[in-house]
């Protein structure tokens, strides 16, 4: 998928869904959007960040969890 969708627009993901993410910077990371907060997959932080923008996505990637 290449559709990009933009939170700071109010384009959320549904809550729970592991989704590819890209900050500023370019930097892609797999997170979950849920309670109003970015977490990474295993819930052991989230991030004190808004991404600039995600997608959903089809099957694991090289370097990622399954979602």
């Amino acid at each position: 998928m290449t559709d990009w969708k933009h939170p700071r627009d109010g384009d959320l993901p549904p809550e729970g869904v592991t989704v590819e993410t890209v900050d500023s910077g370019g930097h892609h990371q797999d997170l979950v959007y849920d309670s109003g907060l970015w977490w990474f997959p295993d819930r052991s932080m989230y991030v004190y960040y808004t991404p600039q923008a995600w997608r959903l996505t089809t099957e694991p990637g090289p370097g990622r969890r399954g979602g």
